[in-house]
């Protein structure tokens, strides 16, 4: 029993191996970004802001995914609010970005927020 169950195992990993070695992985851009609201009407502008930046999943076609977090640690390093997106390519990114329905949220954040930090990168769609 035990030599079957190895097998099924080194099997599995043989096929994981062969579908990397012969198929072309494809690539997909994660976003993220993390936000640092200025003290007056925080509690309120953090809660406006995740509704506006969830509504812009479907209302901009290029964003494939986003999850979008109030944070809840009292560190002092931490950040009240972060975002994480993920897009078909960096080309759907930089559409993403120049979108009006983005642009209405980037203005209003850009009032609220005292700074923002970013990371983009690309991963496996494995």
């Amino acid at each position: 029993m035990n030599g079957g169950a190895a097998f099924r195992v080194e099997h599995s990993f043989v096929a994981s191996s062969e579908k990397h070695m012969f198929k072309k992985e494809r690539m997909m851009v994660v976003h993220i970004v993390m936000f640092k609201f200025k003290e007056e009407n925080k509690q309120p502008n953090i809660i406006q802001a995740k509704q506006m930046l969830e509504n812009l999943l479907g209302a901009v076609p290029t964003l494939r995914s986003i999850d979008v977090g109030i944070n809840f640690a009292q560190e002092e390093r931490a950040m009240d609010l972060s975002i994480i997106t993920t897009f078909e390519n960096r080309a759907a990114l930089e559409a993403y970005a120049v979108h009006s329905e983005h642009l209405k949220v980037v203005d209003f954040i850009k009032q609220v927020v005292e700074y923002s930090k970013v990371v983009d990168y690309e991963r496996s769609d494995a």
